[in-house]
Parts: C-alpha cells; structure tokens; sequence
C-alpha cells in the first residue's frame, strides 16, 4: 500500500495492520513550527479488489522541540578619551537567516546568516582639559528573525566600557607689559596656552 507522502506499507499474509516505512519530517531548529501531516492510502491497486475504500486518513503530529537562543552583548576593553567604546554582539548558535539586534540606544544591528558576532562602536566623548571619566553603557532590548518567532530567547545583561580621562596640562602664564615711571600703571598680561 503506497501512502500520500510517499511511504508503504507492507502488510504480511493473514495481518489486518501494518508499518509504514520511515518518512522524513522537518528537522529541529530554534523556531516555532509545530506542525502535523494528513496522510492517506492513495495506491493498492496492484491487488485488483472488488471494492476498496481508501477515503480514511491519519495524521502524524510532530511536536515542537523547545530550543534556546543566546544572544550577549560584551565591551571590548576600557578606552581612553576620544577613543570610541567597541562592543562585540553575539549569538550562540549558527543561524540560517540574518539575526537583526536592537540596542539600547534604539540602534539595531545584523549577524549575518553563518555567522555568530559582530562589532559595534559608540563615540566616546572628545579629550578634553577636564576630569571628566566617565563610561558608556549599552544593552540589548530584541533580536528577530524575518517571519519566524524563536522557541526561547534569551537576551544578556548589559555591557560597560569605562572612559578613562586622560590628562591634559593647561599652562597659565604671567608677563609683565615693561617698567614703568612713577603715575604710571603696572600692565600684566596673562595668557593661557589653549583655547578653551
């Protein structure tokens, strides 16, 4: 007996119930995709019966696996001022499409399908002349596959790069304009070495 998907069954003399042969189904991914399939006799006519009724059906139910995808944000190191804060997005399973992450800061970033991490960079602030250390935090909010919904999500805690502030010297200075006679005012001039 030949069934709708392809797969037979051989029923031995005398036996009123039989096995089909193995019939592949989809394979286990990281997405929701339960699904079942309706299968029925759609050929025994090499037994030349009188009258066979093949209208009655089956369904196979295959039962979504839950599988959980991990996707972390890590700083790549402290940064001194005017260096940009490097962070590295990670995903721990090898994916088939393009993973879009949204950041914290509202940007979103793609991991390519085959790949597993990328780079992103957020401007630190400028060098200035002032102690000003400071840090740049950046977290994830959502990571999607187009058209698809993943089993189970889990998205890391933040990541932190810390801004050391470099120092700087600012030379104030004192001249004196010349001698003067009696009546006369004394004139100094002070003058910094940067524009600030």
């Amino acid at each position: 007996v030949t069934l709708s998907n392809g797969a037979t069954i051989t029923f031995a003399a005398g036996a009123t119930t039989g096995t089909s042969s193995e019939f592949a189904v989809q394979g286990d991914d990281v997405y929701q995709d339960g699904e079942s399939y309706t299968l029925r006799v759609t050929d025994a006519s090499e037994h030349n019966f009188e009258q066979l009724d093949t209208s009655d059906t089956a369904t196979v139910t295959v039962t979504d696996t839950v599988d959980t995808v991990n996707v972390i944000i890590e700083s790549n190191g402290d940064v001194t001022e005017a260096q940009d804060a490097v962070f590295t997005i990670k995903v721990d399973r090898v994916l088939a499409d393009d993973l879009v992450v949204t950041l914290s800061n509202g940007d979103t970033i793609t991991i390519r399908a085959g790949e597993q991490s990328v780079a992103y960079s957020v401007p630190a602030q400028g060098d200035d002349v002032y102690a000003d250390a400071s840090s740049v935090t950046l977290g994830l909010t959502d990571a999607s596959v187009a058209g698809k919904v993943f089993e189970d999500l889990q998205l890391g805690g933040d990541a932190t790069v810390n801004v050391t502030d470099t120092v700087d010297t600012i030379n104030v200075t004192i001249d004196s304009n010349g001698d003067v006679t009696e009546a006369q005012d004394a004139v100094f001039t002070i003058k910094v070495d940067r524009v600030l």
